[in-house]
């Protein structure tokens, strides 16, 4: 499978952890931010090809 990214945005830090842990595993690059403004930072400065983000 080709690398793919997917950001993963929650200000939970365990929620970041899992999220993040499951997603490598199964071979996913994982990019994390805990808000709304490190994500937009981060799409701009590198889009992902999905964003995973909490339900508020």
């Amino acid at each position: 499978m080709d690398n793919r990214e997917i950001l993963v945005v929650d200000d939970t830090v365990a929620n970041l952890d899992v999220v993040t842990e499951v997603l490598e595993y199964a071979g996913y690059d994982v990019a994390m931010a805990m808000d709304g403004e490190r994500a937009l930072k981060l799409v701009k400065a590198n889009p992902p090809d999905l964003i995973k983000h909490e339900k508020t």
